[in-house]
């Protein structure tokens, strides 16, 4: 019978690549990026199983055999296996991530393509790339109906940026995260584009991606929603009367202050000692390179002499001279090039511009944030370079359309109202 599912699905992938190559055989660029992508997922597979021999995404691929077995043999208890888990000593004696939720949370999704594939890794990690590619193809899309002039810079950021394109394919939460972050991005350019606040069809899906982000990395959601929460209020304030760009700076703040109460790690006066304890852990379970502070120990002011070395190092590091493996020497030359982009852009940077536009100050302010907890909190070479991809492609868009100075033609093109005469 997995053979039959086997089969099946590798039929389905075939012709749903079959259907998207055939509408899209005048872009060649974005048929590259979607192979690119699969090629990615799979090899993903390869360097886990034979590299690292084994690793989270073999994890949770076992995991998910588990659970997909039990449901086999007890069809009857979906709900259970769905809501109650951990309640089920065949389950919660024999897997790894029983007592961590988010993970536990993907394990279930992974079961779904376990059972419709007949069992097959390979096949499931496609399927998964496939659908983060689609995530990834909406957001560019609408990015650029949205804004002149943003099309190749988008494409290099979201669909070739060696490292965003590695570690969100295949069978890792972030594939499905960073696909629902961009969902997301990309309705709420949308309905403003159209003007169309009341389709509500387009917030059920808002809705539900935000619920997918939340259960998978609600620490990228601690950012993201802010942030999209100070546009969204911008855009109604702005209706009003005249409101400066920089109130979405006040309204972020605002909307940090909500989010914060939304989960215990999260809450002020908790967030500094979590982020304090999972940067221990991280040094301590470094099997590589590590992010070394000056005289960090978790207090207030640790956090504020270190925190322009949290921005430079999540950003830019490691570079190549630091790198202890061949990955670690890819990551290192990827973040060289971007190095020196960044420069070149801020030779020519117009900060008026970014202050005069509230997609890009936003966009400043996801990166900025984002960068300063994911550093702290991960100082592993290995593992930073794989959280930073909630923002790494937003930065390197930000220095690609100021490379190619366009910032001052970057304003969002809305679809105006007909007008009877």
């Amino acid at each position: 019978m997995s053979v039959v599912f086997s089969l099946l699905s590798a039929a389905l992938l075939c012709l749903l690549l079959y259907f998207f190559i055939k509408n899209h055989r005048n872009d060649p660029w974005v048929i590259g990026a979607l192979v690119f992508k699969i090629a990615s997922g799979i090899a993903l597979g390869l360097v886990y199983k034979f590299y690292y021999k084994g690793g989270d995404t073999w994890q949770y691929f076992h995991d998910a055999g588990i659970l997909a077995g039990y449901f086999i043999e007890n069809p009857s208890s979906i709900i259970r296996v769905l809501f109650d888990t951990t309640s089920i000593a065949e389950i919660s004696l024999n897997i790894s991530y029983a007592d961590q939720p988010r993970a536990l949370f993907f394990t279930k999704i992974v079961a779904v393509f376990y059972l419709t594939t007949g069992g097959n890794y390979w096949l499931s990690s496609a399927f998964l790339s496939l659908i983060s590619f689609c995530c990834a193809y909406v957001f560019v899309r609408e990015l650029t109906l949205g804004f002149r002039h943003v099309r190749l810079p988008a494409m290099v950021s979201f669909y070739f940026l060696p490292t965003f394109v590695f570690w969100t394919s295949g069978l890792l939460k972030e594939s499905l995260a960073i696909g629902a972050l961009l969902v997301i991005v990309a309705l709420y350019l949308k309905i403003v584009r159209e003007r169309n606040f009341r389709h509500i069809f387009y917030w059920i899906v808002i809705i539900a991606s935000a619920w997918l982000l939340w259960q998978l990395k609600y620490f990228y959601a601690a950012v993201a929603f802010p942030v999209l929460f100070a546009l969204f209020m911008y855009e109604f304030i702005s209706r009003f009367k005249k409101a400066a760009p920089i109130s979405v700076v006040l309204i972020f703040f605002a909307g940090i202050t909500i989010v914060s109460q939304l989960h215990y790690n999260l809450r002020f006066e908790h967030i500094a000692e979590v982020i304090y304890q999972n940067y221990l852990m991280g040094v301590d379970g470094s099997d590589g390179g590590f992010l070394q502070f000056i005289q960090f120990d978790g207090t207030l002011i640790s956090y504020l002499i270190n925190l322009p070395l949290a921005v430079v190092f999540g950003l830019f590091r490691p570079m190549p001279f630091e790198a202890g493996n061949i990955f670690q020497l890819l990551v290192g030359l990827e973040n060289a090039v971007v190095l020196i982009l960044f420069i070149v852009a801020m030779w020519k940077v117009r900060w008026n511009s970014i202050f005069q536009s509230r997609y890009l100050l936003a966009t400043v302010l996801f990166v900025f944030f984002l960068a300063v907890f994911l550093t702290f909190s991960t100082p592993n070479f290995g593992t930073l370079s794989r959280y930073k991809v909630a923002y790494w492609p937003f930065f390197v868009l930000l220095i690609l359309i100021n490379a190619q100075e366009i910032l001052p033609d970057l304003k969002f093109a809305q679809r105006q109202k007909k007008v009877r005469p």
